[in-house]
């Protein structure tokens, strides 16, 4: 059952995240995006990477220092790279 309820998660932060940046500047500026879950479960963007592995190490270090979830989003593949939730 929890793992249904996490496949849930995910895909509600995959949709969202993904009607965020579509056909924004922002998606075109960088590969990477690192959003932040909000408790109302809103995503709120934090910054644009532009290499694969200095944005998984951002997200590392941001999971890290705070209890809050963060998705790490590919715009032009809009799909989502990693999660920390």
């Amino acid at each position: 059952m929890e793992n249904h309820s996490h496949r849930r998660q995910i895909g509600k932060a995959f949709d969202a995240i993904k009607e965020m940046s579509t056909g924004t500047k922002t998606a075109m500026q960088a590969p990477y995006q690192i959003f932040k879950r909000l408790s109302d479960n809103r995503f709120v963007w934090i910054e644009n990477i532009e290499e694969l592995q200095e944005a998984r190490g951002r997200l590392a270090h941001l999971a890290a220092n705070s209890e809050a979830h963060y998705v790490l989003f590919d715009p032009r593949a809009k799909s989502v790279v990693a999660l920390h939730i």
